[in-house]
């Protein structure tokens, strides 16, 4: 069989061709009944032809088919000579219904056409397997794909005896409901395709997952028009169907690209679509980890291997040595001898302390939470003293002290024996870090730029459109209030040191760059390898694809650079924040560092000009927003915009300045109250007022975009959209501030005890791995699903808790074996800042 049929001829074509070619089989040569049905003239002689042609096949018929021969067949053909003589003579009026009656009363009735039918039809299923094999498969170029196809539908044909072939066929994606909420992924079923397996003497095979991308014509996105302004994201990308196929594993992308765009032909819809060789399907194939995947392992492995075998000997050490109250930073030489039962009972010291012992050093146990000390005279207090300094000195002692800092024990104690002040920015932390997740957990789902993950992608759509949606969409706000409290603790510090030791050494500043770099970049890194090397090759599913694992992961391959030395955000056309995008907050927060002494010292030493200074860095950061917005905002379009300030706006420390400022602003206050010892007190009007603001500002920020949301809503103008978005990146961090100085201050003090809750202290010591380790649970997540979910509040909501819980366990272990043991490598490496 051949096709006559071309791609830009009639839209029927290929499926009028099919329907004939299976059911009458191949007439390429032209029978004698089609050259006479086929003759331009029709008259009389041609009708004689026809119905002496028809005689002919009749008696060839009942020759070949005695059981067909009724009994009066003899009758019968005398009766139709006489039909035609009468034709041949006076032509076509002297044939009457008279004598057609009889035959069409006879033998045109539903059991004689379905006879003739299924007579005629016969060859169908021959015809069909050769169709299948000459046409539908001759696109296909391997030649183990057209023998597994080949014998596919052999084996349809009697699909009881071949599990596998129906396996094979209910593993691919058909056409399920809610089309009209994009449920465009028809994944089938990936599990189900894996268990296909064929063989024979000569022959076998696998089933093969493969995804191909069924793409809307261009025409036909033009003439859709206004139905698709205000869709982020690329119609011409994302108007597509997403079908997972089930094929033998002899076939390679083109062969299933071949298959598809033939079917595409039958269903008559390829003048509207198709699939692209190129990357319109992807297979499955096993890869090869590459040689970074070992690598980036085997630093893991070192590393962990180190924090367990210094946990191990933290956890001895403390069984052994605390006897009852002794720690090692309180015994001397000859204490340990004693306390490690080298002495008799009675030489064994209760305890031994001195003076100031934080609570680290007791070990955080309730029994050594003990001060003073009962020595029997003041030359022993002495010769323990002596005895101590000479036992911090010896390198045994400081190998232990290492080793004690490298321990998992020590490094979760450690932060919850802490009694600093402001105890109120934990809970900030966490419930900041807590939101951020939150919004994310919502846009990574609904993220077009992936692509659809959920059976209801435009239900989402509609779900920002809900008032309190604007919780979700506004979770940048959490990221402003770590860039409030880094500025605030920054300014702090410098000013304690600007006030203690005046203005330090040049070096100093260079160092000080230099320790803040090493102190980010570790585990940053290290999150980077595991996200670009490890995880790719640790899934599996139908949306899994390890070449491709995360999107757009050329880009960090092609920009790591730009990564490693946090200026990814500003590589040009977004490259450097699609492969990794949530990194841009630390690019962001080490570019302000950068600049903050630049604020803080004039500051320090001449107020005015430093405030000035801090006024003018937030004006011009607020006319960069504002001109970023004015240029960007589509009235109307409120999500499209939200995708288009990413690249230009959002990532960018200018257009971030403003929650920076005002922490640099607040650290100072805290700097010149810190040593009043009058409590401050306020009116209580003006403590209401500063509360009423404080709750105003927060609302209007979260809030005041809604109207451009809401269904049927008024937009905002440009004008006003503009200022909505300049005010609220300063109204926001001044609401924290007051939130922050109140918890302080004792002002606030059930905000206070509720911010400073104890539990929050250790999440909130880890925030930074939480933050870099969160978004790669997410897309783990989401592409190793089997199949698509329907998005609502509650499977979100579980979703979320989900993502949060396992962010901050796995932000636990990233700080443990990423942060930790380089800030213990780095602070052995890096001298003391000489002031």
């Amino acid at each position: 069989m051949t096709s006559q049929c071309q791609p830009n001829s009639d839209q029927f074509c290929y499926l009028t061709e099919a329907v004939q070619l299976i059911l009458l089989g191949d007439k390429s040569n032209g029978s004698q009944t089609d050259i006479l049905f086929n003759t331009p003239t029709f008259d009389n002689a041609t009708l004689n032809e026809i119905l002496l042609l028809g005689l002919q096949q009749t008696a060839l018929f009942i020759t070949n088919n005695p059981s067909y021969m009724p009994g009066d067949f003899n009758y019968l053909i005398q009766d139709l000579v006489r039909i035609i003589t009468l034709l041949e003579t006076n032509g076509s009026l002297a044939v009457t219904w008279y004598d057609l009656k009889y035959y069409i009363q006879r033998f045109i009735t539903p059991p004689n056409v379905a006879k003739l039918l299924a007579y005629n039809f016969r060859e169908a299923p021959k015809n069909a397997k050769t169709y299948f094999n000459d046409i539908y498969l001759k696109g296909i170029k391997t030649p183990g794909c057209r023998k597994a196809w080949s014998l596919w539908l052999d084996a349809m044909a009697q699909p009881t005896r071949n599990v596998w072939a129906i396996r094979m066929f209910d593993a691919i994606g058909k056409p399920p409901t809610n089309l009209l909420a994009a449920n465009t992924n028809w994944l089938g079923n990936w599990q189900s395709c894996h268990k296909v397996k064929y063989s024979n003497a000569s022959f076998q095979f696998k089933g093969r997952y493969c995804r191909a991308k069924v793409r809307a014509d261009p025409i036909l996105l033009a003439g859709a028009g206004p139905a698709l302004e205000g869709f982020p994201g690329d119609p011409a990308a994302l108007a597509a169907i997403d079908l997972g196929l089930c094929v033998p594993d002899f076939c390679e992308n083109e062969d299933v690209a071949a298959l598809v765009n033939h079917t595409l032909r039958l269903l008559t819809i390829h003048q509207f679509s198709n699939v692209h060789y190129a990357d319109g399907v992807q297979c499955e194939s096993p890869i090869d980890p590459p040689g970074s995947y070992y690598v980036t392992i085997v630093i893991i492995t070192i590393l962990t291997t180190i924090v367990v075998l210094a946990t191990s000997y933290d956890c001895l050490f403390r069984s052994i040595l605390n006897k009852p109250y002794a720690t090692a930073s309180t015994l001397s030489m000859q204490n340990l001898h004693t306390l490690c039962n080298f002495s008799s009972s009675r030489e064994q010291p209760h305890g031994i302390f001195y003076k100031n012992l934080d609570a680290y050093q007791y070990q955080f146990s309730n029994r050594l939470r003990l001060h003073g000390m009962s020595y029997p005279s003041e030359a022993e207090r002495t010769a323990v003293s002596k005895s101590r300094k000479h036992w911090y000195n010896q390198l045994v002692y400081r190998i232990h002290r290492i080793v004690i800092d490298l321990s998992a024990y020590t490094a979760i104690l450690k932060p919850m024996s802490n009694s600093g002040a402001m105890k109120c920015l934990n809970g900030l932390r966490v419930i900041s870090m807590g939101w951020i997740i939150f919004g994310h957990t919502y846009n990574y789902i609904g993220d077009q730029s992936y692509f659809l993950l959920t059976q209801n992608a435009l239900d989402l759509l509609d779900f920002q459109k809900r008032f309190e949606a604007q919780l979700i969409i506004n979770a940048l706000y959490g990221v402003d209030t770590f860039f409030l409290i880094s500025a605030m603790l920054i300014t702090l510090s410098l000013m304690r040191m600007l006030k203690k030791n005046g203005m330090p050494k040049w070096y100093f500043w260079p160092m000080m760059y230099l320790e803040r770099y090493l102190r980010l970049i570790p585990p940053y890194i290290m999150v980077f390898l595991l996200y670009i090397y490890v995880v790719p090759f640790i899934g599996q599913g139908p949306l899994w694809t390890a070449k491709d694992f995360p999107m757009k992961n050329s880009d960090c391959h092609d920009y790591w650079w730009a990564y490693f030395l946090l200026i990814n955000n500003f590589v040009p056309n977004g490259v450097g924040t699609r492969c990794m995008g949530y990194y841009w907050y630390v690019s962001n927060d080490f570019q302000l560092f950068l600049i903050a002494p630049f604020l803080i010292v004039p500051l320090y030493y001449f107020p005015i000009i430093g405030s000035c200074i801090l006024l003018g860095v937030l004006f011009a950061s607020s006319c960069i927003l504002a001109f970023n917005i004015a240029n960007t905002y589509r009235v109307g379009q409120i999500l499209v915009t939200l995708q288009a300030i990413w690249e230009d706006t959002y990532t960018k420390p200018y257009c971030r300045a403003a929650p920076y400022i005002i922490g640099i602003v607040l650290g100072y206050i805290f700097f010149k109250t810190e040593n009043q010892k009058k409590k401050i007190h306020l009116h209580p009007i003006f403590h209401l007022l500063f509360w009423a603001l404080t709750i105003v500002f927060m609302a209007t920020s979260i809030f005041g975009n809604w109207t451009n949301h809401k269904e049927g809503g008024v937009p905002m103008t440009p004008s006003e959209y503009v200022l909505y978005f300049v005010l609220s990146r300063i109204a926001w961090p001044l609401a924290i501030s007051w939130i922050i100085f109140s918890c302080t201050k004792g002002l606030a003090p059930l905000i206070d005890t509720i911010l400073s809750w104890r539990g929050f202290t250790f999440f909130a010591h880890i925030s930074y791995t939480t933050y870099l380790i969160h978004p790669m649970i997410m897309v783990y997540y989401m592409f190793a699903q089997q199949n698509l979910f329907h998005a609502t509040d509650i499977t979100l909501l579980y979703i979320y808790f989900g993502h949060f819980v396992f962010s901050l366990i796995l932000g636990l272990l990233a700080h443990l074996i990423f942060e930790r043991p380089f800030g213990v490598l780095i602070s052995l490496l890096l001298p003391k800042r000489q002031r």
